[in-house]
């Protein structure tokens, strides 16, 4: 941005820009070397996330979907109202800096994820960054023109009115079941937000039941990690089973698949064993140990999807027996928000390598 204003050009060969620059650097150093020692996971995940994984390919229904999700995220009116303003930015920031210099931050945020959506849709979350300089950008549009303009004024009441309600109804999605618009869980994308500390609630009580009947201590694993991380948030009793592992697993797997592939995992040997372990429990190939071998664990599912309800393979083949036994439905308003499916899995005997 400094290069392209004659005054400011002068900046670039300054002190306080090339400070700037020493300080970005040293602060993205950490960043370089945790990647570099975790295989890259980060560009291994945006990768996927934003399609490039895979061949080359232009479908206009992707696009659509990057358009509407930000049509509901910030409202159609708004929305567009935003659009317009950044084209009347790039023609402004043709003569002038400053929205020269606000429309920098927002353009080639949403070039690319747009040049990604023609591919996959992604969220509409990932383009926020860039709304942050648009709204003041916008703000400005609408200060200068609607004064002048009383179809712009009405305009833009009626754009404020609409995400207003657009918004509360977001935030709070029983207001639309007051006004008697049904709409069920599957279809409310708020609902995976919702009943969690409920869900952690009967999960911790089942688990302090069940080792009372079975006499041994258990640990925890989730479905996924937003079902660990969810649980493992609202329980009060965290019990982690050792420094830095987390209160509630994921299934074992030999892919990086997010943070909890880096954590302690019950599927791992440790070559020097916590306390008194016989000699005999050693594994030989490896000269190492797992210590959560012949123990049982309680495997939880939120999947409700016909077929999926059963625990995947890793936890099958893991332990010597799996078996379901408890249901949690939990509701919200008398209405079904989650089933929580809770399987005993007996004896760990971890998988061969």
């Amino acid at each position: 941005m400094l290069g392209t204003t004659k005054r400011y050009r002068r900046d670039l060969q300054g002190t306080g820009f090339w400070s700037l620059i020493i300080v970005v650097v040293l602060c993205t150093i950490p960043v370089f070397v945790w990647n570099q020692q975790h295989a890259w996971i980060t560009l291994t995940h945006l990768s996927a996330r934003g399609g490039l994984n895979s061949g080359f390919a232009i479908r206009p229904r992707a696009f659509l979907q990057f358009l509407g999700g930000h049509c509901l995220v910030y409202s159609p009116l708004v929305f567009a109202g935003l659009l317009w303003s950044l084209r009347w930015g790039v023609q402004r920031g043709r003569v002038q800096f400053k929205p020269r210099f606000l429309g920098a931050f927002a353009v080639p945020l949403l070039v690319m994820y747009a040049a990604l959506a023609v591919k996959s849709p992604g969220e509409p979350n990932w383009t926020a960054p860039a709304f942050v300089s648009l709204g003041i950008l916008g703000t400005a549009l609408w200060l200068e023109h609607a004064a002048e303009n009383v179809q712009l004024r009405r305009f833009a009441i009626g754009a404020l009115v609409l995400a207003v309600a657009m918004s509360s109804f977001t935030l709070n999605t029983d207001l639309l079941r007051v006004i008697h618009i049904p709409i069920s869980s599957d279809s409310d994308p708020s609902s995976r937000l919702r009943g969690w500390q409920t869900c952690a609630t009967s999960i911790q009580q089942f688990r302090h039941e069940f080792e009372q009947q079975t006499g041994h201590p258990v640990f925890l694993i989730g479905n996924k990690y937003q079902t660990a991380a969810s649980l493992a948030f609202y329980m009060t009793d965290h019990r982690a089973e050792g420094p830095g592992h987390p209160p509630v697993y994921i299934p074992e797997s030999q892919n990086i698949e997010n943070e909890f592939s880096f954590w302690p995992r019950y599927d791992e040997f440790e070559t020097q064993p916590r306390g008194a372990v016989p000699q005999d429990t050693y594994y030989t190939e490896e000269q190492g140990v797992n210590l959560f071998e012949g123990r049982n664990a309680l495997y939880i599912t939120d999947e409700s999807k016909t077929g999926s309800e059963r625990p995947p393979s890793a936890i099958e083949r893991g332990f010597d027996k799996v078996e379901l036994i408890r249901l949690f439905r939990i509701e919200r308003g008398g209405q079904p928000l989650r089933d929580l499916r809770v399987f005993a899995c007996y004896n760990y005997r971890t998988l061969p390598l």
